[in-house]
């Protein structure tokens, strides 16, 4: 078993911040935090007026947009 190397550390790091870098740039990038309020928000849909879903839809719609704006 060998020491640890920090060159390889180091360079695993580098790619681990590229690859996410660049899933985000696409849009790829999801937390578990996201995926389940995502799930919740599909969940509460099931039992809203057409009219409320619309207006969370929105909502949803322009944090996205501000999240892009702000990268």
């Amino acid at each position: 078993m060998g020491g640890f190397d920090a060159a390889r550390f180091e360079e695993y790091n580098r790619q681990m911040d590229l690859e996410m870098q660049q899933r985000a740039d696409q849009r790829a990038y999801d937390s578990d935090q996201e995926r389940e309020e995502q799930a919740a928000e599909l969940m509460s849909h099931q039992a809203l007026p057409a009219e409320q879903q619309a207006t969370q839809e929105q909502e949803r719609q322009d944090k996205q947009d501000l999240m892009a704006l702000l990268q």
